[in-house]
C-alpha cells in the first residue's frame, strides 16, 4: 500500500513539476516587442521561408511607374524584370531576429555618437535632406565606417555583441511581413500614400507594415550589410544568405528602400559606395537571445 501511495506521489509530482515548466515557459515567451536604455524599439522577426526578389512583367512596371527614370533596366535591354532582382527565389530564415521598428533617428545617434553629429562633410552635395532635420529624423549623411562605430559603441553601452546591420535577405524577409506580392499591402501602388512618405520625415507617420515596421517604404535608404552584386540572386544560397564573399568591381554595397515612388516596392535594390551618404540611413537587427 505504501508503495502504491509512494508512487501516486512521485506521479503527482512529475505532473505538477511538468505544468509548473509549462506555465514558465509560456512566462518567459519571449516578448514581441523590446527596447534598449536608448528607447530604441526593436520588433521580434520568426524565423520561416519566403520568395526573395520579384517576377513581375517590365509593362506592368512602366504602368505601374510611368515617371520612372530610364535607368531602371541595366544597358537598356529589360528581361522580364528589375534585373538585379531576378530570379525570385526561396529564401529560409533559420533563426528568429529582432529588428527595429523604425529607423535610427537623429537623437539616438548623437547619444551614441556626440563626435559626429551627421550633417555634410565637405564635398558633400547638400539639398533638401538636410534642410528639415530633427531629434525623429532619420539619421543620414552617415558613411558605412560611421555605422560601424556606432554599432560598436551601442553594443558596448548595452554589454552585448547582438546589434548589427541586417542582411539583404533579412532585411526583405521582415519587409514583405508574409506577403508575396508587390508591396506588403498588396499590389494597388494607389494605397503608398498610406503606409510611405516620400518627404523627408520623422520617422514612424505613416501605417506600418504588418509585423510592425515603420518607413520600410520612403523617407530614408536603408543600409545592409551585404556586398552588392547584380547577378548574386542566380547563385544565392537559400538558407540565410549573407550576399556576396567580397567586393565586386566597384566596391557597392546593398542599400534597400528607396525615396521616391516608383521603386517602394519589397524587393527593390540599389547599391551604393560604403562612403555615400546622402539620403541613406538604416536600421538595427539585435540577434536574438535563446
Amino acid at each position: 500500500m505504501m508503495g502504491k501511495l509512494n508512487s501516486f506521489i512521485l506521479l503527482f509530482i512529475v505532473v505538477a513539476l511538468a505544468a509548473l515548466g509549462a506555465r514558465l515557459a509560456f512566462g518567459l515567451a519571449p516578448p514581441r516587442v523590446v527596447a534598449n536604455s536608448l528607447g530604441m524599439e526593436f520588433v521580434l522577426i520568426p524565423s520561416g521561408s519566403f520568395m526573395m526578389g520579384s517576377d513581375i512583367d517590365d509593362p506592368l512596371l512602366l504602368e505601374a511607374y510611368p515617371e520612372a527614370p530610364d535607368f531602371r533596366c541595366s544597358q537598356g535591354d529589360c528581361p522580364s524584370s528589375y534585373l538585379n532582382e531576378v530570379p525570385k527565389h526561396l529564401v529560409i530564415i533559420t533563426k528568429p531576429f529582432y529588428i527595429g521598428r523604425t529607423e535610427v533617428t537623429e537623437k539616438q545617434w548623437m547619444t551614441i555618437m556626440p563626435d559626429f553629429d551627421g550633417r555634410p562633410k565637405p564635398g558633400d552635395l547638400v539639398d533638401i535632406f538636410t534642410q528639415r532635420s530633427g531629434d525623429n529624423y532619420p539619421i543620414q549623411f552617415i558613411y558605412l565606417e560611421d555605422i560601424e562605430e556606432f554599432i560598436s559603441r551601442l553594443n558596448r553601452r548595452e554589454g552585448t555583441n547582438k546589434y548589427r546591420l541586417p542582411t539583404e535577405a533579412e532585411w526583405e524577409y521582415a519587409a514583405r511581413a508574409g506577403s508575396d506580392t508587390q508591396f506588403f499591402f498588396g499590389d494597388d501602388p494607389a494605397l503608398i500614400d498610406q503606409y510611405a512618405t516620400f518627404e523627408w520625415s520623422p520617422v514612424g507617420t505613416k501605417k506600418p507594415n504588418p509585423w510592425g515596421l515603420y518607413d520600410i517604404y520612403g523617407n530614408a535608404q536603408e543600409r545592409v550589410s551585404d556586398w552588392y552584386s547584380e547577378d548574386y540572386y542566380q547563385n544565392s544560397p537559400s538558407k540565410d544568405p549573407q550576399g556576396p564573399p567580397a567586393p565586386g568591381d566597384f566596391g557597392f554595397k546593398v542599400v534597400r528602400s528607396c525615396n521616391s515612388v516608383y521603386c517602394a516596392r519589397s524587393s527593390y535594390r540599389s547599391a551604393f559606395f560604403p562612403n555615400r551618404g546622402r539620403g541613406i540611413g538604416f536600421r538595427l537587427v539585435r540577434e536574438f537571445d535563446y
